[in-house]
């Protein structure tokens, strides 16, 4: 995959930051439960579907946290639970700091949800988003929290969180919608908040691809 050269920032001083997102998720949401029992019959459940280390040793299964919602493009959270995975260097090199593989109620492979803590035009550590992936597309991206200046940095999120659900999982389509945000940024580049997003949308994207390709 060719990476895509870096916009170079023009030296303009932007005063001022945006407020928190209004997406912000509280941290205090409770996770939803439910019970679900699971036949281990051979013949109801195939062992080419199911991997049997990602079914819970109870019956009751905590449910996927409300806070994935947005990044699972508003599917039905009780439908799926999700296993915790370990972060991979790439991933960590670029600011991504959870990872976790979801899975339907059966016990089947669906996708992945990630978040991201990445600098910015508000400084470090002053861009939080999630974005979901599932059969090959983008599930959804949420702008969790930010400190960007609404007409500059906040272009570049808005454009994410209202265009990238249901592109293909190709990482060109996530840089492609922030370059033409960035087209109506009238005081030049917003190279200070694209450029670490686009460092974690195309690790997180990387992993993805290479995790499908093995289930």
């Amino acid at each position: 995959m060719l990476k895509p050269i870096r916009l170079v920032a023009i030296g303009i001083a932007l005063v001022g930051c945006a407020t928190s997102s209004s997406d912000v998720m509280s941290s205090s949401v409770a996770f939803t439960t439910s019970t679900v029992i699971i036949s281990t019959s051979s013949n109801e459940i195939q062992s080419s579907e199911v991997n049997s280390s990602s079914i819970p040793a109870t019956s009751t299964i905590v449910t996927l946290n409300s806070k994935w919602s947005i990044a699972m493009g508003g599917a039905t959270l009780t439908q799926f639970y999700s296993v915790s995975e370990n972060l991979t260097q790439n991933l960590t090199s670029t600011k991504v700091i959870e990872v976790q593989r979801v899975f339907n109620l059966d016990g089947s492979f669906y996708g992945f949800v990630y978040e991201a803590l990445v600098d910015g035009n508000g400084g470090r550590n002053s861009n939080r988003f999630r974005v979901g992936l599932a059969n090959s597309i983008y599930l959804g991206f949420q702008g969790v929290e930010d400190r960007e200046h609404g007409n500059f940095g906040d272009i570049i999120i808005n454009a994410l969180k209202n265009d990238l659900k249901g592109k293909a999982a190709v990482y060109a389509n996530a840089w492609e919608i922030m370059i033409s945000a960035n087209e109506t940024v009238a005081a030049g580049t917003a190279s200070e908040t694209i450029n670490p997003i686009a460092d974690a949308l195309e690790s997180i994207t990387a992993h993805y691809l290479s995790q499908i390709n093995v289930e």
